[in-house]
């Protein structure tokens, strides 16, 4: 009764009476009426009703909190989506980054040598190598 109410298949009101009356003899006790009071069947009637509104309250708390689950699993995917594409977009400007710095090295490294070489021509003696970053080379 307390699990599934009293519109249940399995206990009735009057089931679970007679149960806690075994009981109760059962026990040794005289009589179940000095412990327990039998239920009319208007008074269950006046309970179930009266369970009623409360169970709907509670069926709509459930909707309400599964609605809620739902929303913040949705904005939780939404969250995981755009920490992903930043880290993408954070990750190919980094690529792109070293991409024109590694260019520039390699465009300062040719100059270099393109004026090493204009002196060791003009000249006729080797100059000393320098590097600018990165492997010589």
């Amino acid at each position: 009764m307390a699990t599934l109410g009293p519109h249940n298949p399995y206990v009735s009101p009057d089931n679970l009476y007679n149960g806690i009356a075994k009981t109760v003899e059962a026990a040794g006790l005289k009589s179940p009426d000095l412990y327990f009071t039998k239920p009319t069947p208007e008074d269950i009637q006046k309970r179930m009703q009266a369970a009623e509104p409360q169970q709907q309250a509670d069926v709509g708390m459930q909707q309400l909190q599964m609605q809620l689950a739902n929303e913040k699993a949705r904005m939780d995917g939404e969250n995981a989506r755009r920490k992903l594409e930043m880290e993408r977009e954070l990750k190919l400007a980094e690529i792109q980054q070293d991409g024109a710095l590694k260019r520039y090295q390699i465009d300062a490294e040719l100059n270099l040598k393109r004026e090493q070489n204009l002196a060791e021509m003009a000249g006729g003696a080797a100059l000393t190598t320098a590097h600018i970053g990165g492997m010589p080379g």
